[in-house]
């Protein structure tokens, strides 16, 4: 029997799913149609909307808290320590002489000696973390990967991606640690997963399978981010009565690191 290509039925608004039809799918080992997928994600978009998360690294090194919209565009990243926070505004990024930047506005707080303080910058594609939001929003196609060990369901695609010149791995961390994606570098490709509770419908984990340098110990490595979502955490602005921003200065960093 060939798999349905859409989950609920005609006439239902793809804006209001039937989500035990949802996770009855998801529970299912038939294969997802590339309709399903798509549906399945944006519901997974809304659910995870507004809620506040952890996300940190298995290698230990890297932890933010962030929120996500109900479309899966990043709101508000803030570091561990607390003392860093980025607002993405969604709004298109204007330089202070009135032409547009390539890039979304981004406000940045920094806690400093002095206390905190704020400026304007455009986001960029080398943004950090941007491969998981770009997968989150949806800008990337798809397709199923089918139930994993822990009974989830995972969700891939294939993304060319290169590392640092320093040739750092992409496994978070801050300072001298901190990794870069370079889209465009041929030599290195990778597959993106994003891993999903059937029951909850939230993401678990985003995972970046990548070749390794030639002469390390194995052809290919894993690295893994976990969503831990927390009831009580909260993610906001700081509020310091501070003047915000309204363009972006010339010579603003854009790489948001």
């Amino acid at each position: 029997m060939v798999a349905a290509a859409v989950i609920w039925p005609r006439g239902t608004s793809a804006q209001q799913p039937d989500r035990a039809l949802v996770q009855q799918r998801l529970a299912d080992s038939r294969r997802l149609s590339t309709a399903e997928v798509d549906q399945i994600l944006d519901l997974v978009r809304q659910v995870s909307g507004g809620r506040p998360f952890h996300l940190t690294s298995d290698r230990g090194r890297f932890a933010v808290d962030i929120v996500i919209e109900r479309d899966g565009h990043v709101r508000y990243i803030r570091d561990a320590a607390g003392n860093t926070f980025s607002e993405y505004t969604g709004r298109i990024a204007r330089y202070c002489d009135g032409t547009v930047a390539a890039g979304e506005f981004v406000v940045e707080y920094r806690h400093g000696p002095e206390g905190w303080a704020v400026a304007a910058r455009a986001s960029s594609p080398t943004d950090l973390l941007r491969p998981i939001f770009d997968v989150l929003v949806g800008l990337k196609p798809m397709v199923d990967g089918g139930r994993t060990v822990d009974s989830a369901r995972e969700f891939s695609t294939v993304w060319n991606a290169g590392l640092a010149p320093s040739g750092r791995t992409p496994d978070g961390g801050g300072g001298a640690a901190r990794s870069t994606f370079i889209l465009a570098d041929p030599t290195i490709s990778g597959l993106e997963t994003l891993v999903v509770d059937p029951a909850t419908l939230l993401p678990l984990r985003w995972e970046f399978t990548y070749r390794v340098p030639p002469g390390s110990a194995t052809d290919r490595t894993t690295v893994i981010y976990r969503f831990d979502y927390d009831s009580a955490l909260s993610v906001e602005p700081p509020s310091a009565g501070l003047t915000m921003p309204m363009c972006v200065e010339p010579g603003a960093s854009i790489s948001g690191r």
